[in-house]
């Protein structure tokens, strides 16, 4: 007899057998005076205020992130997580507002994923979240990047 693995049984597409890989950017800047530049709000973010990034599709494997501080961002550090679009917690995959961990905000560097979460597919439509834990610098940048696997529609 001979044993399958069945590791693809939710594979995504199909053109080939590992074309599902994706990486999803979000680049985040601020002004001379702190503020997020594309928000729409004019004052910097303070300490605990959180900066929605943008979408994270339903059926993403949540895999790995990293943060790419081109200049600094934030005075302190920023956790980096996901919260569900309608606000309603998921029993199981609750919204994790640090689910792949914190990162240093004020210096640059290229940092990976602190968190030993595994990973997770989301089961309905959230938003890459980060929550600075001091206010924003003036002309810093940012990218974050997170890389899943898309697994397709719950």
């Amino acid at each position: 007899m001979k044993a399958t693995l069945q590791t693809n049984e939710r594979q995504y597409g199909g053109a080939v057998s590992d074309g599902n890989l994706s990486t999803l950017q979000f680049p985040v800047k601020t002004n001379a005076a702190g503020a997020v530049i594309g928000t729409g709000v004019a004052t910097p973010l303070a300490a605990n205020d959180i900066l929605d990034l943008g979408p994270l599709q339903e059926g993403l494997r949540l895999e790995d992130a990293q943060a790419i501080i081109k200049a600094p961002i934030g005075g302190g550090s920023i956790k980096l997580g996901f919260a569900y679009e309608d606000g309603v917690d998921h029993a199981d995959v609750p919204q994790d507002d640090d689910y792949f961990g914190t990162f240093a905000g004020g210096t640059a560097a290229r940092v990976r994923t602190t968190a030993a979460n595994g990973a997770v597919v989301l089961p309905k439509a959230a938003r890459l979240i980060a929550t600075l834990a001091g206010a924003t610098v003036a002309d810093g940048e940012a990218v974050f990047i997170v890389t899943g696997e898309l697994t397709g529609p719950l």
